[in-house]
């Protein structure tokens, strides 16, 4: 969630760390700092500051925040997915930890699912079965534990049950 903070400008660039409102109002008494213009004539931006992601589960990739002025005065933190080094031992350890992770939502999906195999139900479907069969056939299926494809539940095709 996009929070409104303030941040220094240096050479027309945002840089340091996020500052309250208050603090440069107490600094600056009788400026409205609703004003981009006057936040920058004052040395200071106005700064719409994302949070860093928590999708990424890949040691060998980091988020790294890059700041785009979207208006004058007015910036905001964008995030992408950078590489980052690692040891033999640590690509191994990475790697295994994104295996254990597909196994670990491959579970979940297949618990979804396990309803349909209950003796008092109506015999699965086919489809239910290629997709149960899909979902064992993991890890082996594909080459990058961080780049799986999973197949789709036959009973949410649109991926919304859930």
């Amino acid at each position: 969630m996009e929070q409104k903070f303030y941040k220094k400008l240096e050479n027309g660039k945002p840089i340091g760390n996020l500052e309250v409102k208050s603090n440069i109002q107490y600094c600056n008494p009788g400026k409205n700092l609703d004003d981009a213009a006057v936040l920058v004539e004052l040395g200071y931006c106005i700064y719409m500051h994302t949070p860093e992601p928590t999708d990424n589960f890949n040691m060998a990739k980091k988020y790294v925040s890059n700041d785009v002025e979207i208006s004058d005065g007015v910036w905001k933190n964008s995030w992408s997915l950078e590489d980052v080094s690692l040891t033999e031992d640590q690509a191994a350890a990475n790697k295994e930890q994104g295996w254990n992770r597909v196994r670990q939502i491959r579970t979940w999906y297949l618990q979804r699912t396990d309803h349909y195999g209950i003796s008092d139900t109506p015999e699965m479907s086919e489809e239910m079965k290629e997709y149960r069969q899909k979902l064992r056939d993991l890890p082996t299926t594909t080459d990058d534990p961080f780049n799986v494809v999973y197949p789709t539940d036959p009973s949410d095709p649109d991926g919304t049950k859930y």
